[in-house]
């Protein structure tokens, strides 16, 4: 918190090392040089001057660390000389304290080196020591959210993002992914109607939004805010995939076809779109045409177990009952799921 007692001594702090960085620059003072090197080069990457998209991290800091050894160097040199003059042996001394200094540095970087192990390890590692930060919460949700079994803790971490900061529109997009990974659509529907709150062109949400009005049956809705997100970004593939199927769902296959068609104009590799449009054709009872998009789909990506399901039960419904079988065992191989 800003009126948190490390945080006083801290920006304490900096306006005295600021003020009298500026006070003795004129003096071509080597410490001045070093704080106000690291200070500027640390600001690019300080989301305070330019937001980068990713929290502070230790790897932001090699170059104004420069600034740091600098000093530090110096610091070294001016005592080396005071011991030179007071002491024996001032080369011993001057060692030891640089032997100390590189032992308790190497430690420290050995000793973070198993947070690097991935992700995961390191997010963890960063909510201990950045335990009121909303993107460490965030980008820890957002990792385990990557996991299967992992869900509701992802849902814990962005929940605690949103209490820390209610503004910070990526959480509150996530949490709704979140939410509607585990079927929880109402509240998915809540955390994306937050989030367009924030960010009145944020389509995604708007997207997002339409496909859960989709499920709900709801398609005047779905279409409603498909057509928003298409309005914003007219060149929004995705926006048209899903506006085609929600029209197919609603049996209007005539637009179904013409939305999935104009979202292949913008992306010729998009499979679901031809996919879709299997879909939409075999609904149509033009199998022939749903068979060629199915097809056309797999060629993009022959791992793609809804167009083998698809497949199968187009073949299936025309009589060819061994292409039918080919294609349910692919697809049961690609995703057991299916089977249910």
């Amino acid at each position: 918190e800003f009126l948190d007692l490390k945080s006083i001594v801290s920006i304490l702090i900096i306006i005295g090392l600021l003020f009298l960085a500026i006070k003795n620059l004129r003096s071509k003072n080597i410490f001045s040089f070093a704080i106000l090197y690291f200070f500027i080069s640390i600001s690019i990457v300080s989301n305070i001057v330019i937001i980068i998209g990713a929290p502070m991290a230790e790897r932001f800091a090699y170059v104004p660390s420069l600034g740091f050894c600098i000093a530090l160097g110096y610091f070294i040199v001016l005592i080396s000389d005071k011991i030179k003059l007071l002491t024996n042996y001032p080369q011993v001394k001057v060692f030891s304290l640089m032997t100390i200094l590189l032992l308790a540095y190497s430690y420290k970087t050995v000793s973070r080196n198993s947070a690097w192990k991935n992700n995961l390890t390191l997010f963890e590692t960063d909510i201990q020591t950045s335990n009121n930060s909303s993107r460490a919460h965030l980008f820890l949700g957002i990792e385990l959210l990557k996991r299967t079994k992992e869900t509701q803790r992802a849902i814990n971490e962005m929940s605690k993002a949103v209490a820390i900061n209610s503004k910070y529109r990526d959480a509150h997009y996530n949490l709704g992914v979140a939410f509607e990974k585990l079927n929880k659509l109402d509240s998915a529907k809540i955390c994306y109607l937050n989030t367009i709150e924030l960010d009145s062109m944020h389509v995604r949400s708007f997207n997002n939004i339409g496909m859960i009005y989709g499920k709900f049956g709801k398609f005047d809705k779905a279409v409603e805010n498909l057509q928003i997100a298409i309005k914003k970004v007219p060149k929004y593939g995705n926006a048209y995939t899903n506006l085609g199927s929600v029209y197919g769902k609603a049996g209007q296959f005539d637009k179904a076809i013409e939305m999935l068609n104009r979202s292949l104009k913008l992306k010729p590799s998009n499979f679901r779109a031809y996919d879709n449009l299997g879909i939409v054709y075999a609904q149509k009872r033009d199998y022939e045409k749903a068979i060629v998009n199915f097809n056309k789909a797999l060629a993009i990506n022959p791992k793609l177990s809804n167009a083998h399901f698809n497949l199968g039960i187009t073949y299936q419904t025309i009589g060819e009952r061994e292409k039918a079988k080919k294609h349910f065992e692919k697809a049961y191989q690609l995703n057991p799921k299916l089977k249910r």
